[in-house]
């Protein structure tokens, strides 16, 4: 019979790699979701004074429950207020995307804190015959698409 050797140190030196490696490839998986959960919302959201689009807020720990006000740049006709109003909320997004890299393990919120979200997610605004949101809503027919593409 064959006699079992190893070197020790160097399976010590390749298993102390292995986090890091994990780490990384979790933080790219993670930054993967939240864009394309961003992206989606961002998406299905119609604007007409860019209040809903404004509030959608990244956020880590805990969901943000703060209303901020609109950006009034632009027309509310044909969603001119979109622009200016998604760059504030995407700035939301992209510091939850610098800060997944230093810890990718947490919970991310992506929340919406505008007085109007849950009638507007409901396709109840400006009125049920009126309303551009698809049915299943902008954030659950999102997390529906998210969840079939995982296979969940």
């Amino acid at each position: 019979m064959g006699a079992y050797s190893s070197n020790i140190p160097d399976v010590i030196k390749q298993m102390q790699g292995i986090r890091p490696k994990i780490d990384r490839k979790v933080a790219a998986l993670v930054k993967r979701l939240i864009l394309q959960i961003d992206i989606s919302v961002h998406e299905k959201t119609p604007v007409w004074s860019g209040l809903a689009i404004r509030n959608m807020i990244w956020t880590k720990g805990q969901p943000n429950t703060t209303e901020y006000p609109e950006v009034k740049i632009g027309t509310v006709e044909d969603e001119g207020r979109r622009p200016a109003n998604a760059a504030m909320a995407r700035r939301t997004r992209d510091a939850e995307l610098s800060a997944v890299g230093k810890n990718p393990y947490g919970v991310w919120f992506l929340s919406n804190a505008s007085h109007h979200i849950f009638e507007l997610e409901a396709g109840n605004l400006p009125s049920p015959d009126r309303s551009r949101v698809p049915p299943g809503g902008m954030f659950g027919l999102t997390y529906a698409q998210l969840r079939a593409g995982m296979g969940v």
